[in-house]
């Protein structure tokens, strides 16, 4: 595996012990089309309240993109740590 790869999935895992997500899907880990090449996504939610899209572009450059009412800080939102990102989500919507 790559390091942005295992990078991605400590991060959902992290994010799987915040909170239970409850979006339908709970938290999904895969891989997107970005200009010339490939991002790394996570993406989980609560229910009629939140979606929400990580992009890890690398481990010092990750964006948040979200929607829905819990969203109310802007979108996206650009972070240079993982820390940083889960500081956030715990302050804002744990």
């Amino acid at each position: 595996m790559s390091e942005r790869e295992v990078f991605t999935q400590a991060l959902a895992d992290n994010l799987r012990e915040l909170r239970d997500w409850t979006a339908p899907y709970g938290i999904l880990v895969g891989i997107e089309s970005a200009g010339r090449g490939k991002v790394r996504t996570i993406t989980f939610g609560v229910a009629r309240y939140l979606d929400a899209t990580i992009k890890v572009f690398s481990p010092t450059y990750i964006i948040l993109e979200s929607a829905g009412p819990m969203a109310r800080y802007g979108s996206p939102l650009s972070f240079k740590s993982s820390g940083e990102l889960l500081e956030f989500i715990k302050e804002h919507w744990v």
